[in-house]
């Protein structure tokens, strides 16, 4: 075998093994309700005086029309006044993903929007709420209000638990 024919293999090789790996898709289970992923992300980021969980009229005034798209949700917001600290969990029905993705960012830049428009917010809080994130995991959707750390450490939680 010539030089040309060598590389020529060893360029389809490498490109079948690209493809492949380009390829994989992460699969995450479903089995957990948006309570149990919840707890898992309160444990990672615990607070002294803790979090409290919202009520459905919470969700049904900042997600409206999450109701059609959720099998289960969980929001905690730390008990503190001074502390901003806030996620929540969404397990969504199949195919839901998304749209409750775009929920959670429309409620995410409302939040941003009043935080910017109050006159005595805490100024050391306010990289949490440009820090703001939305991700999904399969079936769940995650939303986080964190410092740049405890939202690193969160997702990464999230996707050890939930990833097959």
């Amino acid at each position: 075998m010539n030089k040309k024919a060598v590389k020529t293999i060893l360029t389809l090789i490498l490109a079948v093994i690209l493809f492949a790996s380009c390829g994989k898709k992460v699969s995450y289970r479903d089995d957990l309700t948006a309570k149990e992923v919840i707890d898992k992300i309160e444990a990672t980021v615990p607070l002294d005086d803790g979090y409290y969980s919202v009520d459905s009229d919470y969700l049904d005034f900042y997600f409206e029309g999450a109701d059609a798209l959720i099998d289960s949700y969980e929001i905690r917001i730390a008990n503190t006044s001074t502390n901003i600290n806030q996620f929540g969990v969404f397990k969504v029905k199949d195919g839901q993903a998304e749209a409750m993705q775009a929920l959670c960012r429309g409620y995410l830049s409302l939040k941003m929007e009043r935080w910017v428009l109050q006159a005595d917010y805490i100024a050391a809080e306010h990289p949490k709420m440009e820090d703001a994130e939305v991700r999904i995991f399969g079936n769940y959707v995650v939303y986080t209000i964190l410092t740049k750390q405890d939202k690193t450490a969160v997702f990464k939680a999230v996707e050890e638990l939930l990833k097959q």
